[in-house]
């Protein structure tokens, strides 16, 4: 039977998106949600933030 890979999506835990949102936010003194994903967009982890925002990422 052969493996299949998995995405990225499917390999980040969402507990581990989020403390690394919340990391990000603390790093770069961010005020607004939407200020910590313009700053995780340039450290190219925008498929974290939306991992850990989930639904609210998309509103």
């Amino acid at each position: 039977m052969p493996k299949t890979e998995k995405s990225l999506d499917e390999k980040i835990e969402p507990h581990i998106a989020s403390e690394m949102f919340e990391q990000a936010a603390f790093l770069y003194g961010s005020q607004s949600v939407k200020e910590t994903v313009r700053v995780m967009k340039k450290l190219g982890l925008e498929r974290v933030a939306r991992i850990a925002l989930g639904d609210y990422y998309t509103q």
